[in-house]
């Protein structure tokens, strides 16, 4: 499978160093993530990232069709790397 840095890359999303972290935490298989389990993923990597990036980098990832939105009703919002593979 190629990783979702690759297909977004290809897809024309602009990768900077902090979409590119978060693309790796939600990255794998079988994956379904929440914005602040990310968040936290991702400030493990890169401390000073926002809660803002997250959404804004989910939203971008989310518009250009290789990660979907899962509602899962009275829970957050999770997102899926591998819905549209």
């Amino acid at each position: 499978m190629t990783s979702l840095v690759n297909r977004l890359d290809r897809a024309g999303v602009r990768m900077s160093a902090q979409r590119r972290i978060i693309a790796e935490c939600l990255d794998g298989e079988d994956r379904h993530a929440t914005a602040a389990g990310l968040l936290e993923q991702a400030q493990e990597v890169l401390p000073e990232i926002g809660r803002a990036t997250v959404y804004k980098a989910l939203a971008s990832f989310v518009e250009s069709g290789q990660v979907a939105e899962v509602d899962v009703g009275d829970g957050p919002t999770c997102f899926d790397p591998n819905a549209n593979v």
